[in-house]
């Protein structure tokens, strides 16, 4: 019977998502999801993963930007969505794989999500259908901004990590668990080398759940639990360890919040300004803790939870060793965007407040939590009291949400309370917290509707809003397919004359009849030289990413100091056999005039 329920679950999310996608359609198949734009590019790191397993080359350095090394780190790396595309990609073309990859990461997100809330959570199948709907068919989640930046998909990603480590915790023990342990926690924090935003947003939520647990519970108070351990504990190297993390863990923080500075002891001055040697302390300090005090506590802590969580963080630390391999030489040159660059949304003082908030596609996720916190407050409703906090909490939680992507006047929740805080100041967009944010919503509205029996007015009720919420706003967006393949086969396939002497190139500037497609040239010319770089392995100058290398200024071919800039590039990195592709001619050839060194212009 739940295989068949499974069966009722996938055919929902496939007949929608076949919606979104045009299918059955021709759009799908002689088409590319989304513009010439952002989603040109993020087709571009797919295929570039792609060209890097079948060649077996460098995964963090795309030709771009040639010659720097590194250059995946300027942007999200997709490296949870490169297997799949990898997979298709061998019987598709490069926009047909693009499509069917976000299709598929959908659909499986969809049914993790039904899967963990029914058979982990506890809920009956017409509960879990219920809330597995209203998530995935939010206008917050799936709307044309979604196959325009269809990295903020990776939100679909969560539910079948969850389900992972939900199997690994319940299975027997033996070899089998801590394999999908690992793979579990390997795949926590590849998700931060996937798209960072989703990841840090993950991790802010739960830290938020964590603190509100440590608050809240009073059997357990977190004060109480440090000093009873400092108080068993005789030995001084364990005392000197736990107080040099501490400090070195502030002193981190507060150089991350004020950017350091100089102060004076004694009449000393004292200049603080990098972060990363009070981090390194921390960090070797933490695991002299974990050796001397950690290790001997976990059989004890843990119990037969042990085998598997040794795997999980096993695979959470190659993960990290990963982010760390595609993303420190990039965090060395951008340390994250500056306050003005903050993509807010400006709102004046206005009578209706409600209405100056709404800066996101749908309400309908706040009118849930409104409703489940309001519900969960009658008095009728018998819950723990320590259950009705954290209701209250996650309204005010909720409420904060709303408020993070928008400036009134001057002032901003966003730039005042999180952007100082680390890793914030790499988000540009924090209207992106919504996708996260509607995730939770459904896990915490099913784990409260577990706490009591099926046959419950209270999850009837909460069943019933889902549904008038879901028939008064229902989400008819689709996605929008403006990559004409046609086009790509056109400028890009084409077979080009390259002259044998060319080891890296320049795209030129072309003609009216190549530009009509696309309105921003530098995403066009960019991403063209790009995906030619990779179908003839040769490396371009061009690029385009969310970052920059420093004094990089090749932006597009009709800026007027292109050919200056190309000769500052080539003179800086003393660059031999460089050419010049036309690529209306389809040649690539050395331009003697355009390739002149600086002295002799």
């Amino acid at each position: 019977m739940r295989h068949v329920q499974a069966l009722v679950a996938l055919a929902v999310t496939v007949g929608y998502f076949c919606y979104v996608f045009h299918i059955p359609g021709e759009t799908f198949w002689q088409s590319g999801v989304g513009d010439w734009g952002d989603p040109y590019f993020i087709n571009f790191l797919l295929e570039h993963w792609y060209a890097s397993a079948t060649r077996v080359t460098d995964p963090t350095s795309p030709p771009m930007y040639f010659p720097v090394k590194g250059t995946l780190g300027y942007s999200h790396g997709l490296i949870l969505y490169a297997p799949l595309y990898i997979a298709v990609r061998s019987v598709l073309d490069p926009l047909q794989a693009h499509n069917v990859t976000l299709f598929l990461v959908l659909v499986v997100g969809s049914l993790s999500l039904y899967l963990l809330l029914r058979h982990y959570v506890g809920l009956a199948f017409a509960e879990a259908l219920l809330l597995t709907v209203f998530f995935c068919s939010s206008r917050n989640v799936i709307n044309q901004a979604t196959s325009i930046w269809s990295q903020t998909a990776s939100v679909f990603l969560i539910p079948p990590i969850l389900l992972l480590a939900c199997g690994a915790a319940r299975m027997r023990e033996g070899m089998a668990r801590r394999g999908l342990a690992g793979l579990a926690g390997l795949l926590v924090t590849l998700l931060f080398t996937q798209e960072f935003y989703t990841a840090h947003f993950a991790l802010f939520f739960v830290s938020a759940a964590i603190a509100a647990w440590l608050t809240v519970e009073k059997r357990h108070p977190i004060s109480t639990w440090i000093a009873d351990r400092w108080n068993q504990e005789r030995r001084v190297g364990v005392r000197l360890a736990a107080v040099v993390a501490l400090v070195a863990g502030a002193w981190t923080l507060v150089l991350l919040i004020s950017g350091g500075g100089v102060i004076r002891l004694a009449g000393i001055e004292i200049s603080s300004r990098g972060w990363r040697r009070p981090a390194l302390v921390a960090l070797i300090a933490l695991g002299v803790l974990f050796y001397r005090r950690g290790r001997p506590r976990l059989e004890i802590t843990f119990g037969t939870a042990r085998p598997w969580i040794l795997p999980f963080g096993l695979g959470a630390a190659l993960g990290c060793g990963v982010f760390l391999w595609v993303y420190l030489p990039s965090l060395f040159e951008h340390t994250g965007y500056s306050r003005d660059q903050v993509m807010l949304v400006p709102r004046e003082p206005a009578l209706n407040f409600v209405r100056a908030l709404n800066v996101y596609d749908t309400l309908r996720p706040f009118h849930f939590a409104l409703v489940i916190g309001s519900l969960a407050c009658l008095p009728w409703v018998r819950l723990e009291r320590t259950v009705r906090v954290y209701c209250g909490a996650f309204v005010l939680l909720s409420l904060i949400v709303l408020v993070m992507p928008v400036r009134f006047g001057t002032f901003s929740v966003w730039t005042t309370f999180f952007f100082p805080f680390p890793g914030f100041a790499a988000i540009r967009d924090p209207k992106r917290v919504i996708h996260v944010y509607e995730l939770f919503l459904v896990l915490l509205a099913a784990l409260l509707m577990t706490r009591f029996p099926r046959t419950s007015r209270f999850r009837l009720l909460v069943s019933i809003v889902v549904v008038v919420l879901l028939a008064s706003d229902w989400n008819r967006e689709a996605f929008v397919f403006r990559r004409d393949s046609a086009d790509f086969r056109r400028w890009v396939e084409r077979a080009i004359d390259i002259d044998p002497a060319c080891k890296s190139f320049f795209i030129k500037a072309a003609s009216e009849r190549y530009t009509s497609r696309w309105d921003y040239f530098r995403t066009l010319y960019s991403v063209d030289a790009m995906f030619v770089s990779l179908k003839h392995s040769i490396p371009t100058l061009n690029g385009y990413s969310g970052w920059d290398p420093p004094e990089w200024r090749l932006f597009q071919p009709h800026q007027a100091d292109y050919h200056l800039a190309v000769a500052q590039w080539m003179e800086r990195h003393h660059l031999a056999g460089t050419c010049e592709f036309d690529i209306e001619r389809r040649t690539m050839r050395p331009d003697r005039a355009a390739l002149l060194p600086l002295n002799a212009r």
